[in-house]
């Protein structure tokens, strides 16, 4: 198991509105670290794991928004799609005990692939002027395996602005 880092994600949505109901489609890039520093890959040897996850995404979807006063809202989102994701992982060994860990370029590992993927969405949509709004979410985004690194979930936080037209 691997534990990730803080990372970032940038996209563009574009979509409809029908009164309440949306639809949209989304392209968006992901970056994420991660490490673990008791990795257990060969047997008694001291391991730790350090790697990267980068994605490029295109997913449709759509979703439901309400009302709560005149120029804010809640929305909730499902989507699917694909992305070609890449995982790397560097694996370093402490065969000399209080020394420091050496690379063992035999175990490291780098695969890309195309997968599945799923988001869920909520969130708050402030109009600010006529046709302007800014946005604050929360997003699950899953992917499915890419070769031997398995499936993994995303927590995004989304900061965003939009215009209607």
């Amino acid at each position: 198991e691997l534990d990730g880092k803080w990372g970032n994600s940038i996209g563009l949505s574009a979509g409809r509105r029908w009164d309440n109901w949306m639809a949209y489609m989304r392209v968006a890039y992901q970056y994420l670290e991660y490490e673990n520093h008791n990795f257990s890959g060969n047997g008694d040897i001291p391991t730790k794991v350090d790697g990267t996850e980068e994605s490029y995404s295109v997913s449709v979807g759509g979703g439901y928004s309400i009302s709560l006063t005149k120029g804010l809202s809640t929305y909730g989102l499902c989507g699917i799609g694909t992305a070609w994701r890449k995982n790397r992982a560097d694996l370093y060994e402490r065969l000399i005990p209080d020394e420091g860990y050496l690379h063992n370029n035999g175990l490291s590992k780098t695969h890309s692939s195309l997968v599945f993927t799923y988001d869920f969405s909520m969130g708050l949509e402030y109009m600010f002027a006529n046709n302007y709004s800014m946005l604050l979410g929360y997003r699950l985004l899953g992917l499915t395996s890419n070769k031997s690194f398995e499936g993994s979930f995303q927590h995004l936080i989304e900061l965003g602005v939009g215009a209607n037209f």
